[in-house]
């Protein structure tokens, strides 16, 4: 029997506002990796973690499904 363990980091998008070019991925990536390696050690398992960006998935949207926010303030601005 093994356990199965996901680990969600909430407002992972933080830690780009202080980085540069590369919009704090390595960043990102160092505390993925810490986060995993940590549980791993106290769990006993190694744990799926999933980073999570509430700004990067509005911005996926904006640019995905164009109108669906800011739509009715771009009509009234384009006008």
């Amino acid at each position: 029997y093994r356990k199965r363990v996901v680990l969600v980091i909430n407002k992972i998008d933080i830690l780009e506002r202080r980085q540069g070019d590369d919009h704090g991925q390595e960043t990102k990536q160092k505390m993925v990796d810490y986060v995993q390696e940590h549980a791993s050690d106290l769990l006993g398992a190694s744990p799926i973690v999933i980073p999570v960006s509430g700004r990067d998935a509005l911005s996926w949207k904006q640019l995905h499904r164009p109108g669906f926010v800011g739509s009715e303030n771009e009509s009234i601005n384009n006008s």
